[in-house]
């Protein structure tokens, strides 16, 4: 099943979760986690975010990897350069990925499969946004704890992906498949 992922409600998605987060606190770890969100929300600085995206993507993808038969980023394919595709530059990221299915699911079921896609792109690029940003620590919820969780909630995007594409998954639910690998920050 082919998936082209939207990179614009990646970065939609991401701002939200983001934003969210950004309003907790008025004391200087609020203020410091408000900024380092600014690579995100200010839209000057969007290329910056849209690296991490990328990154995240490819990170999704082998995850993913046993389902995996094509995967294109931008103008690259997994050999290279594809000769002819230069994109322009601020060019917000272009992604697909054709993944395995098991041939009793059904059709309906794809646009939750790229939502969760997306969902989890935007987790792991927010995780290491956060995770390589300098916010100060405060009573455990420090740039790592917060990566953390969002790795956490990826990969169980990630997991109930790779049920519904494991063969003999159970139509309606996700089967006890395997369980992504996401390298911790």
């Amino acid at each position: 099943m082919h998936f082209i992922l939207s990179s614009t409600r990646i970065t939609e998605l991401a701002r939200a979760m983001a934003a969210f987060r950004a309003l907790g606190g008025d004391d200087a770890a609020g203020v410091a986690r408000a900024h380092a969100f600014d690579p995100l929300l200010d839209p000057a600085r969007r290329t910056i975010f849209d690296t991490t995206v990328r990154n995240a993507f490819a990170q999704v993808t082998l995850a993913l990897i046993r389902d995996v038969s094509v995967c294109v980023l931008d103008a690259e394919d997994a050999t290279g350069d594809m000769p002819g595709l230069a994109l322009l530059p601020d060019t917000p990221p272009a992604m697909s990925i054709d993944l395995e299915t098991p041939s009793g699911l059904p059709e309906t079921a794809s646009w939750a499969i790229r939502r969760a896609l997306e969902e989890a792109v935007a987790l792991l690029a927010l995780a290491r946004l956060v995770s390589s940003a300098d916010i100060p620590a405060s009573s455990g919820h420090g740039p790592l704890a917060l990566a953390r969780e969002w790795e956490s909630k990826a990969a169980a995007s990630l997991a109930t992906i790779s049920g519904l594409l494991a063969p003999g998954a159970a139509v309606g639910g996700a089967s006890a498949g395997a369980t992504p690998y996401l390298r911790p920050y």
